[in-house]
């Protein structure tokens, strides 16, 4: 068997390929699995409870298919640790903490009604409940589910039991029909080991790549189509081509993308200009860019100054000296360099400074009857004061008398600004504002929501209100938060007083709760 090689690797943030599960966020990155994903996103959505068993192999993606599979749904429930005593009893209390709340009832009968209830009462997709124990043995589990299974089948919710193969074979045939399906992970693929490894290349990556058949052949056949074997070999090759040396430029080619250097940030030729100048370089003398590059641009103080023409000189093109072609830098600045030679050798921009030049001057000379004075130019010069009158103002035939006079007051211009601050329209102190009122959100409010719901309907309360803030043990910014939420259902209105906002219930809110009998309405 030929040794496997990854060839054509891009540049990389980090190793994607690792043994831990994915998490909720990361449900984009499972491969292999999207038709049995699009299944039970399905009954999800459609409502349709079921207890299923998800049997699998150790690291064949059972916890990272589980967390998919919650991505879909607004509420997961997860248990994944066993309890080393009265396995049945923790187990329903956990559950039931969850679901309901830690005011569990004596009876254990009731504590599952109120399960049963909360669950009904809930709106939208199907909750997820998912018990992962890949430690626990088979008998174990085999009877916490013959104690737990009569609750948990009366639950209208997407039961999921993770099993390996090993707890599978203790359970008995009748226990296996309490479930409506087994659904088993098997080894994927070659178009599923393709698909995981390029979804976790593209998550680390700015270009897209796709491996050889050859690659994928020899990686599905090395790890037998298991997803933490998969993980472990590509994690080892991904390491292994890293620290080669194509590798070690392509990390730094990746950096140099992700954090562009300051000369890349003051550039502004465009791509086509730079293959241009990539072909123009090979003809230009042979200096390196970096020493040109300092030399015209760091080297300021160095650089001499062009020498100026003599006093003397009346004519314009006397003052102008020939200037001398300056040799283009290579590399990054070159057309920057050249669009500013252009710029100052032409014609048109050399007319404007000859406009804008003033003309030349006489000496100064100052004249008596005795003698003649002449003044240097670096002494200074020292002129009278002459007061000009200014010209008449022209009429161009206007009546000054019949345009409006300003009042006679301290403030001429209070006149003006009054009348037009009386055509503002003015805002009332206090204005209330609601939207439409949202009947999902209504039926799905978190318990802080509702209890802030509740006190909307006695009185009026601003996010800083200290007492309903401690009730609900929550600081300012999110007291703010659920406010404005139920103000874009439409179940709150707000009105502004200074600098504050008072939060009460709308009358679609209050109508819409004593339609459903939760409130009375008031004669």
């Amino acid at each position: 068997m030929q040794p496997v090689r990854l060839e054509g690797l891009p540049p990389l943030r980090e190793n994607p390929f690792n043994g831990r599960p994915l998490e909720k966020s990361e449900h984009h990155l499972l491969g292999g699995r999207d038709t049995i994903i699009s299944s039970l996103t399905s009954l999800i959505r459609q409502r349709s409870a079921r207890m299923i068993i998800l049997k699998g192999e150790r690291g064949s993606g059972r916890t990272s298919f589980i967390h998919a599979l919650a991505s879909q749904t607004e509420k997961h429930h997860s248990f994944t640790l066993f309890p080393e005593v009265n396995h049945v009893s923790r187990l329903l209390d956990e559950t039931y903490s969850m679901l309901v709340g830690f005011e569990r009832p004596a009876h254990t009968t009731a504590m599952i009604d109120q399960m049963v209830n909360a669950v009904v009462g809930f709106q939208g997709p199907l909750q997820l409940l998912s018990y992962d124990f890949p430690s626990a043995s088979g008998p174990q589990l085999c009877n916490v589910l013959q104690g737990m299974s009569p609750a948990l089948k009366r639950l209208k919710a997407m039961v999921i039991i993770s099993l390996t193969p090993e707890q599978e074979q203790a359970f008995s045939e009748d226990l296996l029909n309490e479930f409506d399906s087994i659904i088993e992970l098997e080894p994927m693929f070659e178009d599923g080991v393709r698909e995981v490894i390029e979804k976790r290349v593209s998550s680390v990556s700015r270009r897209t790549w796709s491996p050889q058949s050859s690659f994928i052949e020899s990686i599905r056949e090395l790890s037998g189509g298991h997803v933490g074997r998969l993980m472990r070999k590509m994690r080892d090759f991904v390491d292994e081509s890293r620290m080669s040396g194509s590798q070690v430029d392509s990390v730094g080619e990746w950096q140099n993308e992700e954090e562009p250097s300051k000369q890349n940030a003051h550039s502004t030729f465009t791509d086509g200009e730079a293959e241009e100048l990539e072909e123009e370089d090979a003809s230009d003398v042979d200096f390196t860019s970096k020493e040109i590059f300092e030399e015209q641009n760091f080297s300021l103080d160095e650089q001499e100054e062009p020498p100026l023409p003599p006093a003397s000189m009346t004519g314009i093109e006397k003052r102008k000296a020939p200037q001398p072609q300056t040799q283009l830098p290579t590399g990054m600045f070159r057309s920057l360099a050249k669009r500013n030679r252009d710029s100052m050798s032409d014609p048109g921009f050399a007319n404007v400074v000859e406009n804008e030049m003033p003309p030349e001057l006489p000496l100064p000379m100052h004249q008596d009857d005795e003698a003649d004075l002449w003044i240097e130019d670096s002494a200074p010069l020292v002129e009278e004061e002459v007061y000009t009158p200014l010209p008449p103002a022209q009429s161009n035939n206007l009546d000054w008398q019949q345009l409006p006079q300003p009042p006679s007051t301290a403030n001429p211009y209070s006149g003006l600004a009054k009348r037009l601050a009386g055509l503002t329209p003015k805002k009332p102190r206090w204005q209330s504002q609601s939207l439409p009122l949202k009947v999902e959100k209504l039926r799905a409010l978190s318990d802080n929501e509702r209890i802030i719901l509740e006190v909307a309907i006695h009185r009026e309360f601003s996010p800083s209100d200290e007492e309903l803030r401690k009730t609900l043990f929550i600081k300012r910014p999110r007291m703010s938060q659920l406010s404005n939420g139920l103000y874009r259902a439409g179940i709150l209105q707000t009105r502004q007083q200074g600098r504050s906002r008072w939060f009460s219930l709308t009358n679609d809110a209050r109508a819409q709760l004593a339609a459903w009998g939760l409130l009375e309405v008031e004669a």
